[in-house]
């Protein structure tokens, strides 16, 4: 699927547990940030990622997406 560039969807995969969770969350801040405009799709492999992780995750992605971060 292309996004509004016309370029394709970027697939981005991340494998974390609860103590890697805040860098991925800063990770994910910086690929939409530096991404303006392009159509990502987040893949995270839960090796260990506790509900609140979880949940602030989906929320950090939801505002990036929304651009209401």
């Amino acid at each position: 699927m292309n996004d509004e560039t016309g370029r394709e969807t970027m697939n981005v995969c991340y494998a974390a547990d609860h103590k890697y969770a805040p860098m991925m969350a800063v990770s994910i801040a910086s690929l939409y940030r530096n991404n303006p405009g392009r159509k990502i799709s987040v893949h995270i492999l839960d090796c260990g990622l506790t509900e609140h992780d979880k949940g602030r995750i989906e929320h950090l992605i939801s505002k990036l997406e929304s651009g209401k971060e």
